[in-house]
């Protein structure tokens, strides 16, 4: 009788540890997309705080580093919310900004701002875009 009640005991504890195995995969799954935007975001907020120290050498690892997260958009785009897609979108317009901001172009403020015109045309298209595929 004893040893039925190990076998029971141990039964359950295999199946409760499948169980947590089973939740961990799923959530490491599902947070994948998340950890691709928050990734880019943390590249983005460092590229525009670093943006005037950059030598030409950096921004070409920038510029190979922007388009590895562009390809790996068209990998996570299925996974990701229209919020983490207008954000990706948005990420995009704000490394260029700092791009362009970096090279010494100072009459692009003078203007009128033409940068913060075209972020916000971009996030008027991606309205569009959002509203067409809630359709």
């Amino acid at each position: 009788m004893h040893g039925e009640e190990i076998m029971k005991k141990t039964t359950i504890e295999i199946w409760l540890l499948v169980g947590i195995v089973m939740i961990l995969l799923f959530t490491s799954c599902q947070s994948k997309p998340l950890g691709y935007v928050d990734s880019f975001e943390r590249f983005v907020e460092r590229v525009e705080k670093n943006a005037s120290s950059y030598s030409q050498e950096q921004w070409e690892k920038n510029d190979e580093r922007l388009q590895n997260f562009i390809e790996r958009y068209d990998k996570e785009k299925k996974k990701l919310s229209s919020d983490d897609k207008k954000k990706v979108g948005e990420l995009t317009v704000r490394y260029y900004k700092a791009r362009v901001k970096s090279m010494g172009f100072g009459i692009l403020d003078e203007i009128g701002g033409w940068l913060d015109y075209l972020e916000g045309f971009a996030n008027e298209i991606m309205k569009d875009v959002e509203n067409y595929q809630n359709q």
